[in-house]
């Protein structure tokens, strides 16, 4: 739910037709601001020429909107990630922070060496926490800032970033 009681909400599209009007090529995430009648407000794309797939939007404080992802690497579109962050990787879990505007303020890419993707964020004091839909990859972000990264694979469990345990005494 959005802030004026509408609804942000996200759907995966293949090519231009119907009310989407811009596509990047293979799948995209096309993002749909409903209002509290129903009606689209307004429309907005996010991917590449790979194949991109959106997670579930969720409005911020700001009245802007954060977009977790996974996209393929590609140099057409709007979501920018480094082609040489590894490499090898079929997926990039990928975060888009919008402005009220839908001006893409920042988007923070990471890859690693299988195919990874963000499914679901949320808003916590001073960042955000982003998942996917199996809680195999976490992330903890200040701003823009990656502060700390969880990633489960099988029985490993792998910690990276900066991490500040304090211990008590009971």
């Amino acid at each position: 739910m959005t802030n004026d009681l509408g609804l942000i909400t996200r759907v995966n599209t293949v090519g231009n037709g119907g009310d989407v009007n811009v596509s990047y090529g293979g799948f995209d995430a096309w993002l749909l601001k409903i209002n509290s009648l129903g009606s689209i407000d307004w429309d907005f794309t996010l991917g590449t020429e790979g194949a991109d797939f959106g997670g579930s939007p969720i409005q911020t404080s700001d009245n802007g909107y954060l977009i977790p992802l996974m996209c393929n690497p590609g140099s057409n579109g709007n979501i920018l990630c480094d082609p040489n962050l590894h490499s090898t990787s079929i997926g990039r879990a990928v975060i888009v922070k919008l402005d009220s505007a839908r001006n893409i303020e920042w988007q923070q890419c990471m890859g690693a060496t299988d195919h990874i993707g963000f499914t679901n964020a949320l808003e916590v004091n001073d960042g955000y926490i982003i998942g996917d839909l199996l809680l195999q990859v976490m992330a903890l972000l200040k701003a823009r800032d990656i502060i700390w990264v969880i990633t489960t694979r099988g029985d490993k469990l792998l910690i990276y970033g900066c991490v500040k345990l304090i211990l008590t005494e009971t």
